[in-house]
């Protein structure tokens, strides 16, 4: 088959199933293509973002704590004082 590139500009929504023009607007012709030779015909997971970022959340929230300011890391990472006990907890 040719390559990939000599299809991204002939490739327009009119060829790509409708439920899929989202991701394309999201990822660009190039890489949907791309993730279609990789994973084509195959069922993909992809984790909400508060899965991805809440470990790193975690950690700046642990970095950060200084022995008493519970309330302030609450307020900036929109999360009740119990939330963060829970998380300063989880070490």
């Amino acid at each position: 088959m040719e390559k990939l590139e000599e299809w991204t500009e002939e490739l327009t929504n009119e060829y790509i199933p409708e439920r899929l023009h989202p991701l394309v607007e999201v990822v660009g012709v190039k890489a949907f293509l791309e993730l279609c030779s990789f994973y084509g015909g195959s069922n993909v997971y992809l984790p909400t973002t508060n899965v991805l970022i809440m470990p790193l959340r975690d950690q700046r929230i642990r970095k950060e704590y200084n022995g008493k300011n519970v309330t302030e890391l609450g307020r900036k990472y929109r999360l009740s004082e119990r939330q963060i006990r829970h998380v300063l907890n989880k070490e």
